[in-house]
């Protein structure tokens, strides 16, 4: 019976949900410091080369 439960509540959609994500600051600075580390090892690998 708890598997029917849970195959049924894995057919829904996942936009169904009404929970709103919140985006956090730390999300910004993370995607920021790995733009800068992919652009300083490309320089890097461009001196060394």
């Amino acid at each position: 019976m708890y598997i029917k439960e849970t195959a049924k509540n894995k057919k829904s959609k996942p936009m169904e949900s009404s929970e709103k994500l919140e985006w956090k600051s730390i999300y910004t600075i993370v995607l920021v410091a790995n733009a800068t580390y992919i652009i300083l090892f490309y320089f890097l690998m461009k001196t060394f080369s």
